[in-house]
């Protein structure tokens, strides 16, 4: 392999002012600085390189620790001078090394996406920013570092050289007073050869470091903008003809029985006279024994040069490194002198695998297919910052293998060497990425990769990277970059690099597709549908999503989805979440905050610190949290890339092998567990099959020997685990499973004799019966209490109401400037009638009709049953019915505030961490139980939290048992309990900010919307929306007496079918079910399958007759269908042949109004006027944005009435979603009135108006 030498020694070309420093001029990226190789420090000797980690030589000294420290906010104020001995820095304050000065307690982090933190003026990063920009007063903040060394006696001959392992953004070395070099490139190592500049005893080291440089243009990835030392500090010591680099190299034959290699050794001469080397060459099997082995003789090496050679080898049955298989060997070279004296050695793990791709477009690894499942990963640690330990790395690297991620993304630079050795050693396969990233300049005409004179910074930064980690069997991909624009830069980094390594793929997510520069096609951020799309494409192209499924906060919604995508179409190679680890840095909490887990500080985002400018929380994305624990998204990452797959239809289980290298039952056994109500009922363990990668099995069950009892639901779990420990789980550790459903359900009800006594207020239905009491409020038409043996279950009065309100995550950014458009969280609850609806001999149902309207124009009608028994059950039968304004809404459901005390919950469903419609294969249907304030989630943000989805029964509690159950009357729901309201949560920026209420806050839901990836990607996939349709919602309250078994009280109601009332476009309205009754305006009840005119509007009720318990009246209302004809409409201005007025009023919402656009445009307001021709009662107006695009979309916009069209009242204000589809906007009375006006105040792109449709809302009766 030919290894072409980077020359580093530059200087200042003619075209740029002698005047600029270093750190702002491109062509300036290193002085005096070694050339870049392979990661790999001396050993005395042969067994010591063997037999001890880097860190442990005797010929390594780390200088890692606290260092003399010193902090300027800008270049001007740095202390000249500081590098000479003399110098005193007594006074100074200390800082730990590694680390960066930002996290302690020195300068400002800054949190910025993509917006450089400094003025944009390429190559300088001191011109005047904004005023209230950081950078402003700190212009570019410079750490000046010192501490003293010794140098052993027994190096006394040899050469010195230091070694930085990562220094940010750019610095200056001195030893004893004297300037050694400068260096750039963060993420790189910089080495100085240091012997000229020693003397005997105590030696004095100066480093000075700039935040800025011109290579942060390079740097502009999205992450804490921090600087300082935060990679490793080391001395090491050689001889004077040194091993300065080496390159192992191999051919694999075609069918892996033998592999050819070459061994290719640098050895530098840095003494005036020529020298002999002698060397012996080892490679050691994985097993340790000695696989091969060869000598060199002599080597002469001329005085102060280098001399290469390339040593050939081959080996029979090479054990292959793969993801499942990381077989290592061990190269270890040691040079001797004349006499057989070991001077020095050095080793590395190697691997034996071939990358290559199928004509189907596979990503090929030892001609298997593998799909990456992986991840981004930044090095962040929530106290050091940049700085990551190597026990954090380890726990990285065990948490990938315990969650069944295979492969990894170095976002967006070359990561630390240690974290290379361990996705080696365990088997992860890597992306190496070179740490490029010029996003500020975009992709277009003034992006980075274009100019001429920043061509040598991309090329050198790629070339560097390839030198330090080109013998890494981990790494099976080089990406030049990130987010950089597609410029000759990068063509010629690409051109560089594949002279230097044939061997391995290139990537670059910014070169068009297809691109003769890299090998894959690869995106970012792409829909399901897109993917199944191109997959199906045939190609020999592969393609790799780089990033997707953006985990910012309550996420990682839909991941099934994605990996079914690319477990379907072959060239679909995989892909990696964005990301692995919260950014956040832990703050300590104003005094007095504590989060609701009891934390007195919390995890900061872009602006806690003060940071301008910032891109607040967008920098906790990950999977894990920001202290590198897993939470729900990782256990759902977990499922969704888990290595097998297992279906179950009519008694049959199948069984598919998804690992890529290895047969399952080499490692693994399968664990067949039934479960009744959540307990296990039988259990047995029986082998894995022998079966290829990526073909399936059936596998014999056991018999199940238990007896089955009525009234419980068993299910079957299987599991693939692990079975024997390994470097990374212990034995029987669950790497994959799947449940199936084996049949049960509750029993049913046995109603209790007697029947409860009602009584009735001009306040409130009260109901009592044996060791019970309840309350229907008439106001607001809710169960405001329930009592079980005189103790009160409902706080304050606060019963079960329509909730359609979530605190908007992350994710829903799509959909919640809608909600708060709508008022959701602002939502009123007014009783319209409450009545008792059936009176039986066992049981007595009062029937509660709830209109909700929001401050934006949001209503629905509700109405909710609640039928007594006389053992204190409560059947709750809810249909609840929003208008139609095709607004994605969070939930569909019921809350209520549960008495203090009442905080332990047991249930049976899906656990036992959170879960969504989108993102539950995780969590297993079980028995689970936590306190109340366990439901609380920690995002950095506070949003929506602790839903659990597929609910047979919920027992809510006190610390003995005693509470009361919730049970599903079979349809399952979802629940939370927590001790905020959604409201609370909504309002607060960090957990220490949100209090804690001493009631339980419960929700249950028909139906909550899922989660998606919109943080940055598609939103939540069309089947996990829950849109402003009818639901229906029943379950019944049980109370649970002390030591009660929860299970035991599962039991179904006779009920009857609920109907859901629609109406069509002509005014017809109908009710579903067989058999339903209609009822118009308080008509008679009809039985009817074909719709009832009702154009007047008015209300609607509807029932089904059956069951032992009537179903609860569905009730609707419904405004009167619009007559436009004698209507007229005019505007301020119209586009002419475009977005005519009258448009406006076609009953079409695929024409629209738009405000004159080209030539002079007038400014907003804009107007549309329309004239009823008559005048006309109105409860509201609606309006409907145009449909193909957001240009003039309005934003907020006053709606007028008039009499007469000339004198104009106010009616109303409001905001308007940026989406399609049509909003209502009510009036707080209802007005009579001819004119009206839309007044366009302000858009959501562009000084114009357009609107869809503009109509009416009459009121009704």
């Amino acid at each position: 392999m030919r290894l072409p030498l980077i020359t580093l020694l530059v200087f200042l070309p003619a075209t740029l002012s002698a005047a600029a420093p270093d750190w702002e001029n491109e062509q300036v990226t290193a002085i005096h600085k070694e050339p870049a190789r392979t990661f790999s420090l001396p050993f005395a000797g042969r067994d010591a390189a063997v037999a001890k980690d880097w860190r442990d030589s005797s010929r390594v000294i780390s200088l890692n620790g606290e260092w003399k420290f010193r902090f300027s906010k800008k270049p001007e104020d740095r202390p000249e001078g500081f590098e000479k001995p003399s110098y005193d820095v007594s006074s100074w304050g200390g800082i730990k090394v590694p680390g960066n000065w930002q996290t302690q307690g020195h300068g400002v982090p800054i949190y910025t996406n993509q917006t450089y933190p400094f003025k944009r003026d390429e190559p300088r990063v001191t011109s005047e920013p904004p005023k209230d920009w950081t950078a402003y007063e700190n212009r570019n903040e410079v750490g000046s570092y010192r501490r003293s060394f010794e140098i052993p006696a027994d190096w006394k001959g040899g050469e010195v050289f230091i070694h930085f392992g990562g220094v940010e953004s750019a610095f200056y070395i001195w030893v004893n007073g004297e300037k050694v070099g400068y260096s750039q490139d963060s993420y790189l190592p910089a080495e100085f050869r240091l012997t000229p500049y020693l003397k005997p005893g105590e030696n004095t080291l100066a480093v000075e470091v700039y935040r800025w440089s011109d290579g942060s243009y390079l740097e502009d990835q999205d992450f804490w903008r921090l600087s300082g030392i935060f990679r490793d500090v080391m001395l090491y010591q050689t001889p004077s003809t040194w091993l300065r680099d080496y390159a192992f190299t191999y051919q694999l034959a075609d069918d892996f029985s033998s592999a050819a290699f070459a061994v290719a050794p640098v050895l530098k001469n840095l003494t005036d006279k020529d020298s002999m080397v002698f060397a012996k060459l080892e490679l050691l099997a994985p097993d340790g024994s000695v696989a091969w082995q060869n000598t060199i003789a002599s080597l002469p090496v001329s005085a102060g040069a280098e001399a290469k050679l390339s040593i050939d080898g081959t080996l029979s049955s090479p054990k292959l490194w793969s993801g499942e298989t990381p077989e290592l060997y061990t190269l270890v070279i040691t040079t001797l002198d004349g006499t057989g004296k070991e001077l020095e050695a050095q080793r590395h793990r190697v691997g034996f695998r071939k990358i290559g791709f199928s004509k189907e477009g596979e990503f090929l690894v030892n001609g298997k297919p593998v799909i990456f499942k992986g991840v981004n990963r930044h090095e962040h640690d929530p106290d050091t910052g940049r700085y990551v330990s190597d026990e954090s790395m380890l726990n990285d690297v065990l948490l990938f293998k315990k969650f069944n991620i295979n492969s990894v993304r170095t976002s967006h630079y070359p990561n630390h060497p240690r974290f290379l050795e361990l996705c080696d050693r365990y088997g992860i396969y890597m992306l190496d990425e070179a740490n490029i990233e010029s996003h500020g300049y975009y992709y277009g005409e003034d992006s980075l990769s274009h100019p001429p004179k920043w061509k040598k910074a991309h090329v050198e930064r790629v070339v560097d990277m390839f030198q330090r980690d080109k013998n890494h069997a981990s790494v099976v991909i080089w990406s030049l970059g990130n987010e950089a624009g597609p410029g000759a830069n990068f063509e010629a980094a690409s051109a560089t690099l594949r002279e230097l390594d044939r061997s391995r793929p290139i990537q670059y997510e910014r070169f068009p597709d297809p691109s003769p520069h890299d090998d894959m096609d690869s995106h970012m951020y792409a829909g399901v549908d897109w993917l199944n799309s191109v997959g199906a494409q045939k190609s020999e192209r592969p393609i790799f999503i780089c990033e997707y499924a953006h985990s910012m906060g309550n996420a990682t919604g839909n991941l099934d989805e994605y990996v079914e995508a690319f477990e379907t179409h072959k060239r679909l190679i995989g892909g990696c979440i964005w990301d692995w680890v919260d950014q956040g840095l832990r703050k300590k909490a104003p005094e007095g905050q504590v989060s609701p887990d009891g934390r007195d500080w919390f995890f900061a985002y872009g602006g806690d610190f003060g940071d301008k400018p910032n891109d607040g929380n967008f920098c906790c994305n990950g999977i894990i949290n920001a202290d590198h624990t897993p939470n729900a998204k990782t256990w759902q990452v977990k499922s969704s890339y888990q290595p097998a797959e297992f279906t179950f239809e009519e008694g049959v289980l199948t069984f598919r092998n998804e690992l890529f290298h290895t047969t399952p039952d080499q490692r693994h056994e399968l664990v067949i567990r039934v479960a009744g109500n959540g307990r296990e009922v039988f259990s047995e363990t029986i082998p894995a099959p022998a079966i290829q990668p990526w073909t399936s099995a059936e596998v014999k069950l056991p018999a199940f020997d238990f007896d089955r009892k009525p009234g419980v639901e068993y299910t079957l779990k299987v599991s693939l685990v692990l079975k024997e420990g390994t470097d990374w789980a212990e034995k029987g550790y669950e790497v994959a499973w799947r449940q199936f459903p084996l049949g049960g359900e509750a029993k049913e009800f046995a109603m209790p004799a007697g029947k409860p006594a009602v009584d009735e207020s001009d306040a409130a239905f009260s109901v009592k019966g044996d060791g019970f009491a309840a309350k229907i409020d008439r106001k607001t038409g809710a169960l405001v209490s329930l009592k079980y043996g005189g103790r009160e279950m409902i706080a304050d009065g606060k019963g079960l109401l329509p909730n359609f309100f979530r605190a908007p995550g992350d994710n829903d950014r799509y959909a919640s400037n809608s909600w708060a458009a709508a008022g959701l969280d602002k939502a009123e609850h007014q009783g319209v009638r409450t009545m008792v609806t059936a009176d039986a001999d066992r049981f007595v149902q009062i029937t509660s009709l709830i209109d909700t309207t929001g401050g934006g124009g949001f209503h629905a009608e509700s109405a909710i049953a609640h039928t007594f028994f006389a053992d204190g059950t409560v059947l709750v039968d809810a249909s609840i019915s929003p208008a139609d304004m095709s607004l994605v809404l969070p939930r569909i459901g019921l809350r209520a505030s549960l008495a203090p005390g009442l905080d332990q919950v047991t249930w049976y469903g899906r656990g036992p961490w959170e879960n969504y419609n989108d993102r539950k294969t995780g969590s297993a249907i079980g028995r689970h139980e936590l306190p109340v304030k366990d439901f609380f989630e920690g995002y950095v943000k506070p949003q929506f939290m602790g839903n659990r989805e597929d609910n047979r029964w919920v027992a809510i509690t006190d610390q003995d048992g005693a509470g009361l159950l919730l049970s599903d009357n079979g349809t399952p729901f979802s629940f939370s309990t927590l001790h905020h309201t959604d409201e609370m949560i909504a309002a607060a920026k960090h957990p220490t900010e949100l209090s804690t209420l001493e009631e339980t806050v419960l929700t249950i839901d028909a139906a909550q919307t899922g989660i998606g990836g919109a943080s940055c990607g598609p939103a939540t996939l069309g089947k996990y929306r829950v849109m402003s349709v009818p639901r229906t919602l029943r379950f019944a309250i049980r109370p649970l007496a002390k030591g009660s078994d929860p299970a035991e009280s599962w039991t179904r109601i006779d009920a009857g079918p609920v109907p859901v009332i629609t109406r069509d476009k002509q005014g017809g309205v109908t009710a579903s079910g067989e058999g339903s009754e209609i009822s118009v305006s308080n008509e008679k009840p009809v039985k009817t399958s074909t719709p009832v005119a009702f154009i007047k509007g008015g209300m609607v009720t509807a029932r089904i007759p059956g069951g032992a318990v009537p179903g609860v009246r569905a009730y609707r209302k419904f405004d009167a269908v619009v007559d436009r004809s004698g209507w007229s409409v005019k505007a301020s201005s119209e586009e002419p042949g475009e977005g005519p007025a009258k448009n406006a009023i076609d009953n079409n919402p695929s024409t629209y109004w738009h405000t004159k656009w080209k030539g002079d445009a007038p400014q907003p307001p804009h107007t549309l006027d329309l004239d009823l021709g008559k005048e006309l009662t109105l409860a509201g107006v609606t309006v409907a944005q145009r449909v193909d695009s957001n240009n003039g979309r309005i934003k907020t916009c006053r709606i007028l009435v008039s009499d007469d069209g000339k004198s104009w009242k106010p009616a109303a204000k409001q905001q308007l979603p940026n989406k399609d589809g049509m909003v209502e906007i009510r009036f707080r009375k209802p007005l009579a009135t001819r004119h009206i006006r839309l007044e366009a105040l302000e858009s959501h792109n562009g000084p114009w108006a357009c609107v869809g449709e503009f109509s009416i809302i009459e009121k009704t009766e």
